[in-house]
């Protein structure tokens, strides 16, 4: 599935959710930045997974930072859509 037929799929499901939105351009933009800021947010902690998966087990005091900023990306994306 590539990035606009992902898209689509999410509008979808969001449209099916908020039956009673009236659609303009203006709110199909809006739901393509909070689908992106979400895909952003999904990178933040698929990263955040893996460097837990790798590094999981060694050097405890060390990979909070990495993983910490990670989640840390995640949360300030997600935070981001309480802005607007």
């Amino acid at each position: 599935m590539n990035e606009r037929e992902a898209f689509e799929a999410w509008l979808s499901e969001w449209s099916a959710q908020h039956p009673c939105q009236q659609w303009t351009h203006f709110s199909v933009w809006q739901a393509a930045c909070q689908w992106q800021r979400e895909q952003d947010a999904k990178a933040c902690d698929g990263i955040s997974d893996e460097f837990q998966r790798r590094e999981g087990t060694k050097y405890a005091e060390l990979k909070t930072d990495a993983e910490s900023g990670a989640r840390e990306c995640a949360a300030a994306i997600r935070a981001a859509e309480g802005e607007r």
